[in-house]
């Protein structure tokens, strides 16, 4: 359903622009994701991941700034240190929630006679989870210890905080690379009760504490603009 929903919103802006020039183009990058965890739970570190988008771009021409949209495959999550019981060997994982984004926004560049032009913006995100590597964990000694899919929330939200540098190859292109920060205000992961497992060693009962999970992630991207350009006679 909210997969749909993000294709007719990204449709609907297509026609926004449809009677004034506009820029689109694709942007790919590095992700950098992590997670805020509630709850203890071993060792997480940052998650390494690509991303790609597509986007338009409304076009500034009197300086007061331009509206984006754009959608892309992101994965968040986070990485996870443990120790193999069989041979003592350290193996890092990581926990990986593959979403479609739709994010919209505003973009204000700084006014200069020097190239490159610099800019900064805001976004809204919205995301739609696909599909998650959580049932990889449950083939583990412990699976109880490991989140499960039935607690994943499948839409998430949240903003973004981004600057970039956009260099002019002519009117028509404009390559640019772009930093941002991505925090989720909703949370991606959220088993809201505890429950009792029986410990695979002690075979005591022990107790999985509620947890929630929210994803903040950081990201390199480098990309094209196009410009479409309408002409009125």
């Amino acid at each position: 359903m909210y997969k749909w929903l993000f294709l007719s919103v990204f449709t609907l802006l297509s026609f926004t622009t449809d009677c004034q020039s506009f820029y689109f183009g694709p942007k790919a990058g590095l992700t950098v994701a992590s997670q805020k965890w509630d709850t203890g739970g071993g060792n997480r570190n940052p998650l390494l991941s690509i991303h790609g988008d597509v986007f338009m771009e409304t076009v500034d021409t009197e300086g007061k700034g331009s509206f984006f949209g754009q959608l892309g495959f992101h994965t968040r999550g986070s990485s996870i240190t443990y120790l193999n019981t069989l041979n003592f060997d350290q193996i890092t994982d990581g926990y990986k929630f593959n979403n479609l984004v739709l994010n919209v926004g505003v973009k204000k560049r700084f006014k200069t006679e020097k190239k490159p032009t610099y800019y900064y913006g805001i976004g809204l995100r919205g995301e739609y989870t696909l599909f998650t590597n959580l049932s990889e964990f449950q083939n583990r000694s412990n699976p109880a210890f490991y989140p499960i899919d039935e607690f994943v929330r499948p839409f998430v939200y949240g903003i973004s905080l981004l600057g970039g540098i956009e260099y002019k190859v002519s009117e028509f292109v404009q390559p640019f690379i772009e930093f941002s920060i991505n925090p989720d205000l909703a949370a991606q992961y959220n088993q809201f009760q505890d429950f009792q497992v029986v410990h695979p060693y002690t075979g005591q009962l022990v107790t999985v504490r509620a947890k929630e999970i929210r994803n903040v992630s950081f990201e390199i991207t480098v990309g094209v603009k196009f410009l479409r350009k309408v002409v009125y006679y």
